[in-house]
């Protein structure tokens, strides 16, 4: 098998591997097989990886990293309505994209419908496991909003371009909803949130001078 008619046959049966098992003609792999894919034969099984190879490499595109995450490579890219601070097209990687794709392509940053989430209600989910969230950002500027145009090729690890930014909008997530927190951290953040709460209610009744919470969204251009 070519990897041509390898790659027709995946396209059609959805799976590079099942693919050329039935292209292969076997009528009982798992009877046939002794080992683990043994029904293929060597250059059946050639052909697939290098089907699964050129499908799964990561690449870079030249509109630059992910407009969300800010991944330099990715194995697939979807075009986004994204833009650069000079108004160019920014793209989304495959894993930004399908969640976007599945919340509906949302093309604004937040739409004020809890029922229909904007790109910054998206990327908290990727951020920070939120999949329900009140009409806030949290203070979450994502890439293509705040990139200078020296980083815009981007960065080898998604969500690591404002470090300090970015963790300080999960720590505000999971102080809001606990239950979005990693495991390992839920009882903390809960303790936290109670402890807030006590707080407030001690200010409400005059018990503590009222404090002022502002997020300073600045550092976002220079952090």
């Amino acid at each position: 098998m070519t990897p041509d008619e390898a790659r027709r046959t995946a396209e059609r049966f959805g799976h590079p591997l099942i693919a050329v098992h039935r292209w292969a003609g076997s009528p009982a792999p798992m009877e046939a097989a002794s080992k683990p894919f043994g029904w293929l034969s060597a250059d059946d099984l050639d052909a697939t990886v290098q089907v699964i190879w050129g499908d799964t490499r990561p690449t870079v595109v030249e509109e630059g990293g992910c407009g969300m995450c800010g991944v330099r490579a990715s194995i697939g890219w979807w075009e986004s309505p994204l833009r650069w601070a000079d108004g160019a097209k920014a793209a989304m990687c495959s894993t930004c994209g399908d969640v976007w794709v599945t919340a509906g392509r949302p093309v604004d940053l937040m739409t004020g419908d809890p029922l229909r989430p904007g790109l910054r209600r998206v990327a908290l989910r990727l951020l920070a496991g939120a999949t329900s969230v009140p009409e806030t950002d949290f203070g979450l500027r994502l890439f293509a909003e705040i990139a200078n145009p020296s980083e815009r090729a981007g960065y080898a690890t998604a969500w690591t371009y404002r470090p300090t930014q970015l963790d300080a909008v999960r720590d505000r997530v999971w102080l809001y909803a606990p239950r979005y927190a990693p495991a390992d951290r839920v009882d903390e953040y809960t303790a936290r949130q109670a402890a807030a709460e006590e707080e407030r209610a001690r200010e409400i009744h005059g018990q503590t001078e009222p404090s002022r919470a502002e997020w300073d969204r600045s550092d976002w251009a220079t952090g």
